[in-house]
This record gives C-alpha cells, structure tokens and sequence, in this order.
C-alpha cells in the first residue's frame, strides 16, 4: 500500500479534492490523506471544494469520505508513515523541507502549481478540480510505477493519441482540442499502454446521470487484438463508478465494425442524426446504454 499525504494550507481546499481525487481512482494498493501547514483544526471541507467534487461526481471513498473531511495541521507523525508527501505549490514543498529536514526525500511537489481558490466562486472551483486531477493522474502512474494497461490520461500522452487519432478519423481533433478537454472538470480520459507503447484510448464526460463516449481509437497497428473492447469497459467501469445512468455515443452508419463493438456490450439504437458527419457526409447513429441494472467497477 502507498499512503500519499497532500499538504496545502489551510486543509480545506486544495490538499483534500486531491485526496478525493486519489481515492476515486479506487486503487487498493494506493490511499491518499491531507493536512494543512497553517489548518485551524476540525474546519469542514470548504463550500467551493465539496460543490466542485459532488458537481463533478467524484465518487466518495469509505476510507476517507470527503463529505466528512475535517482539516488537520500536519504532524510528525504523518510524514513518517506517507511514503509521499505533495506540497500543492512549491513554497508549501520548501517549507515542509525545512521544518521536516529528516523526511526531505519523501517530499516532492505537486506536478503543476495550483493556486488556492479559497473565496471564488464554483467556476473557479471546477478549474481548479481540473487542474488537481490532471496532476494526480500525474502522480498515481509515478507513485504506482503503473507504466502498462488501463491508465488515466496524462498531458505527455496527447501527441501519441494525436497520432492515433488523426491515423483513424476524418476529422480529427487537433492537439488542442485535447488539452482543452483536460481543463474541462467533466471530462475524462484513458488510455491503453502496452510495452511501452500507447496503443488507444478513450475521452468521455459524465454531468450528473448522463455519460457520453466523444471519442476511442485504437493504434492500425494493434486492432482487431481486443484493445477496443478493453477501453470500452474501462470506460462503462468509469461511468458506473461516477453514478452516471446511461452513456451515449455517435457512430458513422458505416462503420459496421465499432456498431457491433457496441452492440456487443449492450448499446441500442436510438435514432439518426441527418448528415451529421463531414469528409464524407454521412449520418450519424446514436446509440446508448443503461447502466442501471449493472455493478460499479473502478479502473
């Protein structure tokens, strides 16, 4: 098991939606904590923070339920038993490296510096969340060593699933489009990473019970070798896991080969969308599944 310790503060914002965050991913071998530098004891997670988490659907693990999070000051004691303690800006990192000299090679910095919304309203509170995941997906792969199978996107994976994507689709989303979907707190994305190589991938949002699959590709090289199928039900998994209710996806008429992929795992045709698609013009199928009657998964 790795215990991560997220230090902000004052406790109530930034250091405990990483924890939450962390623990969403509902790993068994890796479990998150926070404290404050400066925590008046016993505060409630702040409005903004449990807005943004809930807005979200970050799910609520029983080991640490966020709901309940009371801030805390840091002790001793917590950095002796993390095997990682983040500072969430690096001014918070170099002041725990000089009150803690003893545990300096178990602090570290968190990926990217975030700054505290204390006091904002819930707009900035979701960039904020985003931002945060985005650094914990960072994290759990360096922490965890986790280098192959399903894992949460990260920044340095876009130009490989750019490849992909520009390799697989007409109309490809550009670079961009892709980091600006990381930046949006609703959106998620997975990846498949196999000997080193990212061979697919999947970007999805789930907005309180409605989930939708915006895109999953997979390598030329590495089709018809299960690798869809895979991402599919890491995707399904994710959803229930975000107590979304159903999930809807867009399909070209045409392709024949991805429909029975999702008819394979339940989807039902809706209805048709007139010349929905460019390069060439072609209707799109709108397909969904009911997540209801099935049990939650993690990734």
């Amino acid at each position: 098991m790795k215990n991560i310790l997220f230090v902000c503060s004052g406790n109530t914002c930034r250091s405990p939606m990483a924890a939450a965050l962390l623990n969403a991913l509902h790993d068994p071998n890796c479990s998150a904590a926070s404290a404050g530098l400066h925590a008046y004891p016993g505060d409630a997670i702040s409005h903004g923070s449990l807005e943004a988490l809930r807005f979200t659907g970050t799910p609520i693990d029983t080991r640490a339920p966020y709901p309940n999070h009371l801030s805390r000051q840091i002790s001793k004691e917590d950095l002796q038993n993390a095997d990682l303690v983040v500072g969430i800006t690096n001014q918070h990192a170099d002041i725990l490296r000089t009150h803690f000299p003893q545990y300096r090679d178990k602090i570290t910095v968190f990926p990217d510096e975030i700054p505290d919304p204390y006091g904002c309203d819930l707009s900035v509170y979701l960039s904020t969340l985003a931002s945060i995941r985005n650094g914990v997906s960072e994290l759990y792969r360096t922490v965890t060593a986790r280098s192959e199978g399903i894992l949460p996107l990260i920044k340095n994976d876009v130009a490989s699933i750019y490849h992909i994507e520009r390799n697989s689709f007409t109309t490809p989303w550009s670079e961009e489009s892709f980091l600006v979907s990381m930046e949006n707190p609703v959106t998620h994305g997975i990846v498949k990473i196999e000997k080193g190589t990212l061979t697919g991938y999947a970007i999805f949002s789930v907005l309180f019970e409605e989930a939708e699959l915006y895109n999953i590709a997979v390598d030329a090289q590495n089709r018809e070798k299960g690798v869809g199928s895979e991402l599919l039900q890491a995707v399904i998994a994710h959803c229930k896991t975000y107590n979304a209710q159903t999930l809807r996806l867009e399909v070209r008429q045409s392709n024949i080969a991805a429909q029975k992929l999702y008819e394979k795992f339940g989807f039902e045709y809706e209805s048709k969308r007139k010349n929905y698609y460019q390069n060439p013009v072609e209707d799109a199928l709108l397909m969904y599944l009911s997540l209801n009657n099935t049990q939650k998964e993690s990734l």
